[in-house]
């Protein structure tokens, strides 16, 4: 199933190569939350795919959905500041086309389970923290 899908992911992608981040048509895994409200994550989604069309160019997000409540336990440390609220914790899949990424990133590669770390700032504005393999 797992390889049925990286092939699936894969095809998405060739149809939908751009120059610059693209997050348009991602795909959103279903997901359930007790800690936080739909509109909190689709809103902490927003950010992270903000985030990703303006700092990933020539990659194609393929993927994105709640990490799960349990996934927080590993990033409390985040809320630990006095100026963050809250924390939600997003996993992406995506991919870096031949010529993508800053050089930090593989090119011609699909990333998985990619970690998006968005926060309540003191205001109450989720925004991005961190993101990476966490």
């Amino acid at each position: 199933m797992k390889k049925l899908v990286s092939v699936l992911l894969t095809i998405m992608m060739l149809f939908s190569l751009t120059a610059c981040g693209n997050s348009t048509g991602a795909v959103t895994p279903a997901y359930s939350s007790e800690i936080h409200s739909k509109e909190d994550i689709e809103t902490a989604i927003d950010v992270a795919k903000s985030y990703f069309f303006k700092e990933f160019d020539g990659c194609k997000l393929l993927t994105i959905t709640y990490g799960g409540d349990d996934i927080l336990e590993n990033h409390r440390e985040f809320t630990e500041s006095g100026d963050i609220k809250d924390v939600i914790v997003l996993v992406s899949d995506f991919y870096v086309s031949p010529n993508g990424g800053d050089g930090s990133l593989n090119q011609n590669d699909i990333y998985t389970d990619w970690k998006w770390i968005i926060v309540k700032d003191s205001n109450g504005n989720w925004v991005h923290k961190d993101h990476g393999y966490a």
